[in-house]
């Protein structure tokens, strides 16, 4: 569904900019999707895993 709705909001971005006369860009708020919030929860959570492995954080 996400592709969807990102292909829409490019395209309607692009029909509506040729009317306004500019560079119109539309996008999804994905991160106000609740259903995603898992998903996202879960990235989160390997990215600072990734970056604790990796000792980024030294000083």
């Amino acid at each position: 569904m996400v592709p969807l709705v990102t292909h829409i909001a490019t395209a309607l971005g692009h029909w509506l900019g040729e009317s306004f006369g500019g560079n119109l860009r539309l996008a999804p708020d994905l991160d106000e999707v609740p259903a995603l919030s898992i998903e996202r929860e879960a990235l989160w959570k390997r990215v600072g895993e990734s970056v604790l492995d990796r000792n980024l954080y030294e000083e």
